[in-house]
C-alpha cells in the first residue's frame, strides 16, 4: 500500500519539547538550590562565630564631656540586615554584644527632644562627633569557642 501525500498528517516534534521542558526544570532546580544555599545561614539564625563582633562604648556630651544616661542607641548596618536597637546606661555606656561582622552607622537618639545625630563606626577611629554628642567606642571581634 502507498501513502499519498494527502493522507500523510505533519507529526509533532516531541523530542525539542521535552528537552526545552527539561531544560528549564534543570534552570529552575539549580536558581532555587543557589537561593537556598545563599539563605541557609540567615536561616539558621547564626552567623559563624569567627565573624561575629562586639560593639561598646558611651555618649558623652561633646561640650561638657558629661556621660548621656538614658539615650536610644541605633546600630544601622550597610546591607539590607535589620537595625540594633539599645539604650545608653545611666553611665551612658552601650554594648551590642554579639552582631555580624560588617559596616555600621550609629545612631544615637534622644527621645525627649526628639533630637538624633550619626555617624559611621570607623573600626580605626573610635570616635564619632554630631549634634554636640561624641561617641567612644571599641569594636572587638569574638573569638571562637
Amino acid at each position: 500500500m502507498v501513502a499519498h501525500a494527502r493522507d500523510a498528517r505533519p507529526r509533532k516534534q516531541i523530542i525539542p519539547e521535552k528537552k526545552q521542558v527539561a531544560t528549564a526544570l534543570i534552570s529552575v532546580a539549580g536558581t532555587v538550590l543557589v537561593a537556598f544555599i545563599g539563605v541557609l545561614p540567615r536561616y539558621q539564625g547564626k552567623t559563624p562565630e569567627a565573624h561575629r563582633l562586639s560593639i561598646a562604648g558611651a555618649a558623652l556630651d561633646s561640650t561638657t564631656m558629661q556621660p548621656l544616661g538614658w539615650k536610644d542607641v541605633f546600630l544601622i548596618p550597610s546591607s539590607n540586615n535589620p537595625q540594633l536597637i539599645g539604650q545608653t546606661d545611666g553611665a551612658g555606656g552601650f554594648k551590642f554584644p554579639d552582631v555580624p561582622d560588617q559596616q555600621y552607622w550609629i545612631v544615637v537618639r534622644d527621645s525627649e527632644s526628639g533630637t538624633s545625630g550619626g555617624g559611621h563606626i570607623d573600626q580605626n577611629h573610635g570616635e564619632a562627633k554630631f549634634n554636640g554628642t561624641l561617641i567612644r567606642y571599641s569594636v572587638n571581634a569574638k573569638s571562637s569557642p
